[in-house]
């Protein structure tokens, strides 16, 4: 098996994991688990560097997700409160998110 076809897999494995975590945390809080609040999941992971929550709704946008910013905002909240994403300060003092490395 080539390095490629196992880098994906533990991608895929990954995302399933976070995915799952995302359900359970909803349903455990009494909240929906949406299509948006995946999306921003997804799209956080395919960010190799953290990203500001505008920077993440125009990337969205411009894939063609039907989303506002303010659904990016308090998809973002929910993620780390549920401890799958880190919101940190900047040197231009806005906030940024990147995924939580799961070890």
């Amino acid at each position: 098996m080539s390095r490629e076809v196992v880098f994906e897999r533990s991608r895929e494995a990954k995302l399933t994991y976070m995915n799952t975590k995302l359900d359970t945390y909803c349903k455990n809080n009494g909240l929906r688990s949406t299509p948006q609040r995946h999306w921003v999941l997804i799209a956080l992971k395919n960010k190799m560097y953290p990203v500001d929550a505008t920077l993440l709704w125009i990337h969205l946008k411009s894939n063609d997700y039907n989303i506002s910013l303010s659904s990016v905002y308090s998809s973002l909240q929910v993620l780390v409160e549920a401890g799958l994403v880190i919101r940190t300060m900047s040197s231009s003092k806005k906030y940024v998110y990147q995924i939580k490395n799961q070890e």
